[in-house]
């Protein structure tokens, strides 16, 4: 379909990693993938992706935080 975007993690995840991250896991901007790039279009009005991708990672972050405190917790 045109204008649209899958899997909206991908989009985030490039946009908000450091080039240091994406370096390390070798990987390079939206714009580089041929599958994010089927939809024409990498980014969406109103949307700040790198924004929502620290927000996504802060939630992981307490979700481990949580984990680790039960698995202490015995």
């Amino acid at each position: 379909m045109p204008d649209e975007r899958n899997y909206h993690i991908f989009y985030r995840m490039l946009a908000g990693m450091s080039a240091d991250e994406k370096e390390r896991l070798s990987l390079t901007d939206a714009s580089d993938y041929y599958y994010l790039t089927q939809g024409n279009c990498i980014s969406c009005d109103g949307m700040d992706d790198s924004e929502e991708y620290a927000i996504i990672r802060g939630s992981m972050k307490v979700k481990a935080l949580i984990r680790v405190k039960r698995l202490a917790a015995g």
